[in-house]
């Protein structure tokens, strides 16, 4: 029963150092890590990867994420006009 999972210490710190970048759950979460994320490490360039078997799932993710990283893009390019 996974209900039933006992996790040790060692194995939640790695769980939890493999996750801190991850982005989960809706557009505007996701908008607010991936902005915290570019913020904290200057990058400006991704590679995003997603673990789910569906297909048109996975294609929805991708799409719903590159739709976010242009309108960061966007707003960092307006941004850096008006100073």
């Amino acid at each position: 029963d996974e209900g039933d999972v006992r996790w040790s210490p060692m194995e939640l710190l790695a769980i939890d150092h493999a996750l801190q970048y991850s982005f989960v759950g809706s557009r505007d979460t996701v908008r607010r890590g991936l902005e915290r994320f570019l913020a904290l490490t200057g990058v400006d360039e991704l590679m995003i990867a997603g673990h789910m078997h569906d297909h048109e799932a996975r294609v929805r993710s991708y799409t719903i994420t590159a739709d976010i990283m242009a309108s960061l893009g966007q707003a960092a390019a307006t941004s850096s006009l008006n100073q």
